[in-house]
């Protein structure tokens, strides 16, 4: 009795198996003898929402080739990226058949990344050429921080304070000394919350903050002779 139900085990696990491997066949579309898994062809491009748009095919030249294989769809891609600054590609996502594009929201803009697809089918592999694309960074839109209304030359050199509250700048100023106007050009802060103006320095120039904004670090030539007719030293 036992070497029966043995018998009957070994013979209904063989026939779950060969139902297994014929639903394994079918579900993975077996590569016909007389034809070759196709070479997939990629390329990359940025559309207007800024993802990476992939697309492939199977692509080869034909005219003149008496001998050439026929090519058959693969059942399945895979993508691979390389991100910026690493050294191997991974794996992002498996496509089922009937898939020919794919969009991508990367999140470093203005590095490249690298991509290719692996086409699979029945066991067998292909990989396509490899595409680098660069996603544009974003331009944020122009926002005015302030309009000073007493000074008519250009503002020079402007630089924001680390945590974004003021702005240093350089900018041609006349000043009445003695009664008489005299121009010089002179370093200013406009506090952005308070929309003020304040003058640090008169004849200074190329200001720079320090690491915790408290510093503002810049150059002049206030104290110093001129060394000849056009040259006069500067210090910060």
């Amino acid at each position: 009795m036992k070497n029966l139900f043995r018998i009957l085990g070994i013979l209904i696990w063989g026939v779950f198996s060969w139902i297994l491997s014929s639903c394994q066949e079918k579900w993975d579309d077996p590569i016909p003898e007389w034809a070759e898994l196709g070479e997939p062809t990629l390329r990359a491009d940025i559309n207007e929402d800024g993802f990476v748009v992939l697309q492939w095919g199977n692509f080869r030249i034909t005219q003149g080739c008496m001998d050439c294989v026929p090519w058959v769809e693969a059942s399945s891609y895979d993508i691979f990226v390389k991100k910026p600054g690493e050294q191997n590609f991974e794996r992002l996502v498996n496509l089922e058949l009937g898939t020919r594009e794919f969009l991508i929201n990367t999140g470093d803009k203005g590095s490249p990344y690298e991509f290719y697809i692996r086409a699979n089918r029945a066991g067998r592999t292909r990989d396509s050429n490899i595409v680098m694309i660069v996603p544009p960074v974003t331009i944020p839109e122009e926002i005015l921080i302030f309009r000073p209304k007493r000074i008519r030359s250009l503002l020079l050199h402007p630089q924001v304070s680390p945590k974004g509250e003021k702005v240093a700048f350089t900018a041609d100023s006349t000043f009445i000394e003695e009664g008489q106007p005299v121009g010089t050009r002179s370093l200013f802060v406009w506090d952005i919350e308070k929309q003020e103006r304040t003058l640090i320095r008169r004849n200074a120039r190329h200001a720079n903050w320090s690491s915790d904004g408290r510093f503002l670090i810049y150059t002049t030539n206030d104290g110093l002779e001129s060394i000849n007719s056009w040259h006069i030293p500067s210090h910060s």
